[in-house]
């Protein structure tokens, strides 16, 4: 037999020997002891290793689910700022036709300023021929008269403010005390002319566009008659054309 055969027989005789005397019981129930923390050390260590490994297999994913929300925000921003873009117009639409004069306005259509020349107190608005605007078309915004339309082709015009030196309005006070034209006299003023001596019109005023009813201003001072055959009044304007926005052209 061979001497290496024999040497491993003896060997297992020898432990299974051993495995029926309280010395085994007594060597593995020690060899547990210190063994379990090592164990329970090496498992938390397959545990941690094995977390690490799958986080690292998932982070491409994840990248493709963090642009895919990325896209989603934007998108959801880019609905919100149109909804709270339509909301703001319907308010201001809302409001506007809480202050027409009831059966003085025809249709009404929104319009953004494009652009001011103050020049000739003028602004550049982004609605023309084929959204219907008409010369000589009247322009509000909340009850208040801004001007009228000039010039326009077919997607643009010409809005020819209150306060610009071009600009004639047949006007009465709200009162009906006074009648006469207004002009404009740059700034925020328009001047209040052709109003006969016994006619009556004092501060405070509120000045309107004859036909449409629309306010054109406030009467600030009223000015001394003097050797003048016509009265004459300072009217402040309630907007300032460096700060309009929307705005709406009154069709026929």
């Amino acid at each position: 037999m061979n001497s290496s055969l024999k040497i491993v027989i003896v060997l297992d005789v020898i432990i299974l020997l051993v495995g029926f005397t309280p010395v085994y019981t007594a060597m593995s129930s020690r060899f547990r002891i210190v063994s379990r923390p090592v164990e329970v050390g090496l498992s938390r260590l397959n545990g941690i290793f094995l977390s690490g490994a799958a986080f690292v297999t998932s982070l491409p994913k994840v990248y493709s689910e963090n642009l895919s929300l990325k896209d989603e925000i934007s998108h959801f921003r880019e609905v919100q700022s149109q909804y709270f873009a339509v909301l703001s117009e319907n308010e201001l639409l809302r409001a506007q036709l809480k202050l027409s004069p009831p059966g003085k306005t025809g249709k009404i259509i929104m319009a953004h300023v494009l652009g001011q020349n103050s020049f000739d107190g003028s602004v550049s608005l982004d609605v023309g021929r084929d959204d219907g605007v008409k010369e000589g078309n009247l322009v509000t915004y909340k009850g208040i008269l801004l001007g009228k339309i000039t010039d326009l082709d077919a997607g643009r015009c010409r809005l020819l403010l209150t306060v610009s030196p071009q600009s004639r309005f047949e006007a009465v006070t709200s009162n009906f005390l006074a009648r006469g034209e207004v002009s404009g006299n740059f700034g925020n003023r328009l001047s209040f002319t052709k109003i006969l001596p016994s006619q009556s019109v004092n501060v405070s005023d509120t000045v309107l566009e004859f036909g449409s009813r629309l306010i054109l201003g406030k009467v600030e001072r009223v000015q001394a008659e003097g050797a003048k055959i016509f009265k004459e009044a300072d009217v402040s304007v309630s907007y300032d054309p460096a700060f309009l926005t929307e705005v709406f052209v009154i069709t026929d």
